[in-house]
């Protein structure tokens, strides 16, 4: 079976994009929609460190066979690998980026809903940008019963920041 591809580039401008595959059973849906609603809220707030949509990948042009998203394609690598070999000043930076990230996405009515250090990339400016918003969960960071909720996201951003940022 092949392997399907994560980085993928236009044939003609030679641009690259991050491809997801649709799966139904990994919040895919609840990705989308809140990926589509950040386009949105990106016009007017740019700032806005999230991974963003450029558009959905249907089979041979068939809209009703959706076979996954293209996201822009964030050169860099997780906080999980970053935070290893980072400065404690780093680590202040990008918890206080994560965290700003969040205030601004809970009031746009945002949840993230999966707080983990894999779930934030350190991009080749060393910034922080959260990614995968389809919810979910881990249980070393958010208690189940505030998985995909705003204080499940409070709660992980807490722990995260007591394990990186002693």
């Amino acid at each position: 079976m092949c392997q399907i591809p994560r980085v993928v580039r236009d044939l003609h401008t030679e641009e690259k994009f991050f491809f997801k595959a649709g799966d139904k059973r990994h919040g895919f849906r609840r990705e989308v929609e809140i990926l589509a609603k950040l386009k949105r809220i990106s016009e007017h707030d740019p700032e806005l460190r999230t991974s963003r949509i450029v558009g959905l990948v249907n089979w041979d042009g068939q809209e009703s066979v959706l076979m996954g998203m293209l996201l822009e394609n964030i050169e860099g690598i997780t906080l999980h690998k970053a935070i290893m070999d980072a400065s404690i000043d780093e680590k202040r930076k990008w918890m206080d980026q994560i965290e700003a990230t969040v205030k601004s996405l809970h009031g746009y009515g945002i949840v993230w809903g999966d707080v983990k250090p894999d779930n934030v990339m350190i991009d080749s400016s060393g910034d922080a940008i959260l990614i995968d918003f389809g919810g979910g969960g881990t249980l070393e960071y958010v208690d189940l019963e505030h998985h995909e909720t705003k204080e499940g996201d409070l709660q992980g951003l807490k722990r995260l920041r007591s394990n990186f940022i002693c």
